[in-house]
């Protein structure tokens, strides 16, 4: 018999019991509906204190929890009995921000009530998309609900800091910070050095306002490390709830002055005698009230593997003997090991990112072409289009108004009626470096990467592949505000999982993107049937929404392509293959199910190293023909947007129209398919200028004449599309 079942009595029995099966969730609610107000309160009450989540799809038969379908409506219904009575109703809201389940706002809850449901959501063992689901119904509000920097291999300074700085929203509870091996540039102590250390890091988060960390993770074994001084420093007044800063032997005092309220400690052990005892001592790891579990490790330094064994079974006595004195037997559940047990776990079938290399290549005259005209849409002067707009004009789904952000200082992106327009591209692939010598900037960025595995968030090692291709849309469309979505590749190599495709796809939608860049593939037959079906449909839903689809070939040589691997094999979307920089198909492209080609060969990018200077290197791959083909359509849709900005007498309603069909995938293939001469090549020049006139009013005639080359009026006129 559950816990709820004891507490309720034997009256519900039956009906608790019933609780187990989805098919009874109308009965068991009309019972629940005619319970006494009095058994409505105790059972959730009890529900409240039960540790168990409420299960996503169905209940376990060790510990009873309802359906999740069934559990929201009684929290509804117990919502409406409890109408403008406050307590009744946060004891409900408690447990429904406990199983990221949306209430309407108490009557008369106060900013501090709002604050305990953030905190009891974040700190729930939810998911993070189901937290996210919770804490932001529009996903364009989301903000950070933690730091996680334990894959950045590059020096952690006050400049890397900088980088983070416009990019990262943090909501102000974090439900954990996560910090790798400080890299110190001096020798000898942090402690002898105040410039160095992580002090930085916390100080910048609370200028982020951020109030509290439910759980620090430092590593902090090898030397030089942090010193009591300077960890007291960084932690005291975060709140934490967890620690686990990985250094050697730390006093439990220092502990207990930086977080006296922590539930949860790890504790790293060389096998000294004298520390073990004095953790487990009256004034030790007791001191810590609410101490809920404690785990150490003993990595033996200074003593053998038999005397460390031995040391830890007195721990064990001496600890569990304090408790008992100090009245707290039972309350504390401790662990203490020599090694750290690595734990296996099913891992699923894996996709992969196309990608490949070069030694040497000559000038591209197709990539300077471009290249040369996007700079003069970079450098283009506005007063032009300033002077010739419609004043008050908002173009539908194209512009933003700009407001102060309270987080950042900067600049986010509010409602859409600002003048100057704004093409939004989602890179799905992997991280993106945000390295300032890159050149790289990054609108708003997510991973969906398993915790359970290792999260990486996207803007962190290893982000090669997926930086190569922000790099290349940003070569041909330095005005791009770039969406970056971290697919889940924590296992190792250039794999990643179909899940983690399908949340990133519908995030893209979420994110009212125009353009989704997809440099990679898989095949059906290599994964589950419903992950495969849950991607489709995300692809369907994006296509639904207007938005222009780019899928990357395999690369695998001269084998015509399944139908079956997909994004490239859905309908939605438009293939992209790589050719050579004289315009041939490259010879792993020569067959399949690319409708264009663009270059991809031979290609001269930036080397990644950890400073992020920019030596050079050849690339070679669909990916890159892929990264071309969403920039070069993020530069047609910015070009129409600022020819829809001048008014034409006469012609009123053209240049919107226009922009609508470009705005489709059809639509962007027909304009593609337009500057096709042989192979399915796009020869560019001969739409886009080399350069722009330095005269702006000949500026404005001349990208005129591109987006009418691209897609005439007379083709706008008639009745069939295309």
């Amino acid at each position: 018999m559950s816990a709820i079942q004891q507490n309720m009595g034997s009256k519900h029995a039956s009906i608790i019991e019933d609780l187990s099966g989805i098919a009874s969730v109308d009965r068991v609610y009309d019972a629940f509906s005619q319970w006494p107000v009095e058994e409505k309160r105790a059972f959730f009450q009890t529900l409240v204190s039960t540790p168990t989540l409420i299960d996503s799809e169905q209940p376990t038969n060790q510990s009873w929890t309802p359906p999740r379908m069934l559990f929201e409506r009684l929290v509804h219904k117990y919502n409406e009995t409890f109408e403008g009575k406050r307590d009744d109703q946060m004891i409900v809201a408690r447990l429904a921000a406990k199983n990221c389940v949306r209430l309407p706002r108490p009557i008369g809850a106060s900013d501090d009530m709002e604050d305990e449901l953030k905190e009891v959501c974040i700190r729930s063992a939810r998911s993070a998309e189901d937290k996210m689901r919770y804490l932001y119904p529009n996903m364009k509000d989301e903000r950070n609900i933690f730091l996680d920097l334990t894959s950045v291999t590059q020096q952690i300074d006050l400049s890397y800091i900088d980088s983070l700085d416009s990019i990262l929203r943090f909501e102000k509870f974090l439900e954990y910070a996560k910090l790798p091996q400080f890299k110190s540039r001096k020798k000898g102590p942090l402690a002898q050095d105040t410039n160095t250390g992580y002090k930085f890091v916390f100080d910048w988060l609370k200028k982020k306002k951020v109030v509290k960390i439910f759980e620090v993770t430092v590593d902090d074994l090898d030397s030089p490390g942090h010193g009591d001084r300077e960890i007291i420093s960084m932690l005291k007044g975060w709140h934490v709830k967890l620690w686990n800063w990985r250094r050697f032997d730390i006093s439990s005092r220092t502990i207990l002055q930086a977080a006296p309220d922590v539930e949860e400690v790890y504790l790293y052990s060389s096998g000294r005698k004298a520390v073990l005892d004095s953790w487990a001592c009256e004034g030790g790891l007791v001191a810590l009230q609410s101490l809920k579990r404690l785990n150490i490790v003993i990595r033996p330094e200074v003593e053998t593997i038999q005397i460390c064994d031995l040391h830890m079974r007195e721990f064990d006595k001496e600890f569990w003997r304090t408790l008992n004195n100090a009245g707290r037997g039972g309350s504390v559940e401790w662990q203490t090991f020599l090694h750290v047990a690595s734990q296996s776990s099913p891992i699923p079938r894996f996709s992969r990112f196309g990608h490949g290399s070069a030694d040497q290549a000559p000038k591209h005259y197709w990539l300077d072409h471009m290249r040369t005209f996007a700079q003069d849409i970079l450098n283009l002067d506005w007063t032009a289009y300033e002077e010739t707009a419609y004043e008050g004009t908002e173009d539908e789904g194209t512009d933003y108004e700009w407001t102060e952000d309270e987080n950042t200082g900067g600049k986010c992106a509010d409602e859409e009626t600002d003048k100057m327009p704004s093409v939004r591209v989602a890179l799905i692939d992997t991280g993106v470096s945000i390295a300032p010598g890159l050149g790289i900037t990054v609108e708003k960025g997510k991973s969906f990467c398993d915790a359970k595995s290792g999260f990486r968030d996207w803007f962190v090692e290893p982000f090669e592949h997926g930086t190569y291709m922000a790099y290349c849309i940003r070569e041909i469309c330095p005005v791009v505000k770039l969406y970056a979505a971290r697919l889940d590749d924590t296992r190792g190599g250039s794999e990643f999982t179909v899940r983690s495709a399908t949340r990133a796809v519908n995030w893209a939608v979420d994110m009212g993107v125009h353009i989704i860049s997809m440099s990679w593939s898989f095949n059906e037959y290599d994964h589950a049937s419903a992950d495969v079906a849950s991607f489709r449909q995300a692809i369907s839903r994006a296509h639904q929404n207007n938005i222009i689809l780019f899928a990357a070939m395999k690369d695998q040589g001269p084998v015509r392509e399944d139908f079956r691997d997909y994004p490239i094999g859905l309908p939605e979307t438009i293939g992209i293959g790589s050719a050579t920089r004289y315009g041939k198909r490259a010879a792993y492209n020569t067959e399949g199910l690319g409708q264009f080609y663009l270059p991809g060969e031979e290609v001269i990018l930036p080397s990644l190293d950890a400073s992020g200077e920019k030596e050079l290197k050849k690339e070679t791959g669909s990916s890159i023909a892929t990264a071309f083909a969403a920039g070069l359509a993020a530069l047609i849709l910015y070009c129409m947007m600022l020819d829809e900005m001048v008014p034409k007498e006469g012609k009123e309603g053209i240049a919107k129209k226009r922009l609508e069909r470009a705005r489709t995938t059809a639509g962007m293939a027909h304009i593609f398919r337009r500057m096709c001469r042989r192979d399915d090549f796009l020869e560019v020049w001969d739409v886009f200028p080399y350069e722009l006139s330095e005269t702006r009013i000949v500026q404005v005639n001349e990208i005129h004449d591109v987006v009418e080359q691209l897609l005439p009026a007379l083709q706008l006129r008639t009745k069939n599309r295309y």
